[in-house]
């Protein structure tokens, strides 16, 4: 299997996975997509099908394996703890996550970074604020966690 996450062919079937469940109403509603094919594409192209439903995990598209089906859905939506008003807003990570993904696909950095300015130029001052208040409420773990989430998508290289 192809453990390298940096690799065209992996992001691009990656990016397959991400293409279809949106075509299909994601993030609005869950979707499935058959579990043997999409078994089968990855095996065909030498992928890691675990590997690849974690790096979707890491960009807020959770997944859920039955029998027959992989169900996609949001993260947060797997994450609420029934107090909307106490979660942080997500929004603006899903929109990055969303507009950048083809940026990252093409591996253009200039064009992943054009796309976050695109989203950030978007947020209000709230989201803004948001999005700091996250960072800052972020453990040591998790901020490296991101770090190693952002080195993957190809933003930079840890030394």
């Amino acid at each position: 299997m192809e453990n390298n996450v940096n690799s065209d062919n992996y992001r691009k079937f990656c990016q397959t996975i991400i293409d279809t469940i949106k075509k299909n109403g994601f993030p609005d509603k869950k979707v499935s997509l058959p579990l043997e094919r999409v078994r089968e594409i990855a095996d065909k192209r030498g992928i890691d099908l675990t590997e690849v439903l974690n790096t979707l995990d890491e960009i807020q598209i959770a997944s859920e394996i039955t029998p027959e089906k992989i169900i996609f859905f949001p993260k947060v939506e797997e994450e609420d703890n029934n107090t909307p008003e106490a979660a942080p807003n997500t929004a603006p990570f899903q929109a990055f996550a969303a507009e950048a993904s083809n940026a990252f696909q093409s591996g253009n950095l200039s064009d992943a970074m054009a796309a976050a300015s695109r989203v950030l130029e978007r947020m209000s001052p709230d989201q803004l604020a948001s999005v700091k208040e996250m960072y800052d409420n972020m453990s040591e773990e998790e901020r490296a966690e991101l770090l190693k989430t952002a080195e993957k998508l190809g933003l930079f290289h840890l030394k």
